[in-house]
């Protein structure tokens, strides 16, 4: 069989439990995955329609891609959130974005949400580094 090395096994990045090799499919498999992959982007194919295997990829895939975009999100929303304040009371000042996602909950008056984002990441570290996250900016505030 001819397989293909992944370029990050050469530096000595992946895995052990990680293929390095590519996983090879028949044209004709990789040509409907691709043109269903098309449909499902241009809304003429639902994800109910494909194979199952292929609905929890696309999901998986889908699931990755939009938590590797929330800090910036987040942020987004917290630009759009001052700008509003500032169009509406000329007075405020226009600070800058807060530095994540737990910071903004606090800026918004729930810091409820605030703890429950930060004990979802110290779970997620825990889960995956065996770890917790610092949050100096925790230790730094006071309640009132």
């Amino acid at each position: 069989m001819n397989e293909e090395k992944r370029p990050d096994t050469e530096m000595g990045l992946a895995a052990s439990h990680i293929p390095t090799h590519i996983i090879r499919i028949s044209d004709t498999a990789n040509n409907a995955i691709e043109q269903w992959a098309f449909e499902l982007a241009h809304d003429r194919l639902q994800l109910w329609q494909l194979p199952t295997g292929l609905q929890a990829f696309w999901t998986l895939a889908w699931s990755e891609g939009r938590e590797s975009r929330r800090d910036e999100l987040a942020k987004a929303q917290a630009d759009a959130d001052r700008y509003y304040a500032r169009l509406y009371d000329p007075r405020l000042e226009l600070k800058p974005a807060p530095a994540s996602h737990a910071e903004m909950e606090r800026r918004r008056g729930n810091p409820e949400r605030a703890a429950e984002y930060e004990a979802f990441l110290n779970q997620l570290f825990t889960d995956h580094f065996g770890g917790t996250i610092s949050h100096p900016a925790a230790e730094d505030r006071t309640t009132t």
